[in-house]
């Protein structure tokens, strides 16, 4: 009987496994250059579509530096499906038992050719007072205050590159544009 029910009950295990532990693909980017048919222009707004179509609150746009920032763009991970800034499962979890949040910023390089260039920071919200510890959170502890023990701040906690290279990806896609990813054109 157990020889019958081990793969069932491994398959499903391997299969999560799989999914938590992949992450980026190796060599997805997060910029790309513009065909010289593609104007400057053209790409600042589709930048812009992209992040409105995604779900982000622009923060920031400005035409003439070809910049465009987000507000930070909070979500719940498992408990909210329909967000699409999350890229792998791992990245659901963090989200759902954390309170992190996503700030884009897509800048127009000027050059020759010009360059779109997105940045994705991922923050967590922290409490003042909190000391975590690293090797076992049940031994954190809360030094003593005194002031606004009521205070939240964002910390950046990296750069979130899955999210990076699809935004890229998105925008690319809009331009008509084939983007590189490990020295091999995408079909």
């Amino acid at each position: 009987m157990l020889r019958t029910l081990t793969p069932i009950l491994v398959t499903p295990i391997l299969m999560t496994a799989a999914v938590v532990l992949s992450g980026c693909v190796p060599g997805e980017v997060s910029d790309f250059e513009l065909a010289e048919t593609v104007e400057r222009r053209d790409a600042f707004n589709v930048s812009r579509e992209v992040l409105l179509d995604v779900g982000f609150i622009l923060d920031r746009v400005d035409a003439g530096a070809g910049v465009i920032t987000t507000k930070p763009k909070e979500t719940v991970g498992l408990m909210t499906p329909r967000d699409r800034e999350q890229r792998t499962l791992g990245q659901e979890w963090q989200d759902t038992v954390n309170h992190q949040s996503r700030v884009v910023a897509v800048s127009i390089v000027p050059g020759e050719p010009d360059r779109v260039v997105i940045e994705a920071t991922l923050y967590r919200r922290n409490r003042p007072g909190r000391r975590i510890e690293t090797e076992s959170i049940g031994t954190s502890t809360r030094s003593q205050m005194t002031g606004d023990e009521d205070a939240l701040f964002d910390v950046p906690i990296r750069r979130d590159a899955a999210l990076e290279a699809y935004l890229a990806r998105l925008i690319a896609e809009r331009l008509g544009i084939e983007i590189a990813r490990s020295g091999v054109t995408d079909p």
